[in-house]
């Protein structure tokens, strides 16, 4: 049996080391409540950050957004524009035609083949009516075979005699020859487009005008004007 001495000395060392059990408990806890602050400070700097980035990212979104519609709007008013430069050009053409299709003769005037295809739709032309006429294009090298022959470019002194012209021209259906508009590139391409277009039977310009005829549920044709590709889309 222990004698009261070795007694205490066990009970002395139960609470020595409970108490170092404490104190390392403590020391745990210390160093985890440490750890934790840090690591709760770092988060909340990380979180500031994050904020901070995302208030420059919707700011830049909001740069970029403001940038995408002026462009647009730019995009727009250059659009009017250009087809306010076309009108003018067209409008500048509003006394000249182009006829294709009239066959070459060596030394001929192209007056006198415009005058004689003008006798040939029963319209009076002389060389009053004239501003200027002649072929389009360089002439071909002697020996040089030409698939086509040149298109004559006439301007007429009067848009009356013009009007004629053009209102006469159905009369020359199978000849060959054909008496268009003087388009500006930007008509001739649209032109071009509803031309071989699935959707469109017919198409043609009148002033300026570009025009598709589309099949009807009474056989006839259905004219609508076109001013741009989009019309084309929406056929």
């Amino acid at each position: 049996m222990p004698t009261k001495r070795e007694s205490d000395d066990t009970a002395q060392l139960v609470i020595d080391k409970l108490e170092k059990s404490s104190q390392l408990k403590k020391f745990v806890q210390d160093a985890v409540t440490e750890a934790m602050s840090a690591i709760i400070t770092r988060l909340e700097m990380q979180e500031g950050r994050i904020m901070e980035l995302e208030g420059r990212i919707k700011a830049q979104e909001s740069e970029i957004q403001l940038h995408k519609e002026a462009e647009k709007k730019s995009v727009e008013k250059m659009a009017v524009l250009e087809q306010r430069i076309d009108d003018l050009e067209q409008k500048s053409r509003s006394r000249t035609i182009r006829i294709q299709g009239v066959p070459e003769v060596k030394d001929e005037d192209p007056e006198e083949a415009v005058i004689d295809i003008g006798r040939r739709m029963g319209v009076n032309v002389t060389s009053s009516d004239f501003v200027r006429c002649h072929q389009l294009g360089p002439l071909v090298d002697k020996g040089a075979r030409r698939s086509s022959p040149r298109q004559l470019l006439v301007e007429f002194s009067s848009l009356r005699t013009r009007a004629r012209i053009m209102g006469a021209r159905s009369k020359l259906k199978g000849s060959k020859i054909f008496v268009n508009d003087d388009l500006t590139p930007t008509r001739q391409k649209l032109l071009f487009n509803v031309r071989h277009s699935p959707k469109v039977e017919r198409s043609w310009s009148n002033d300026g005008k570009i025009f598709a005829g589309l099949k009807n549920t009474g056989g006839g044709l259905t004219k609508k004007l076109i001013t741009c590709d989009d019309d084309i889309l929406k056929l």
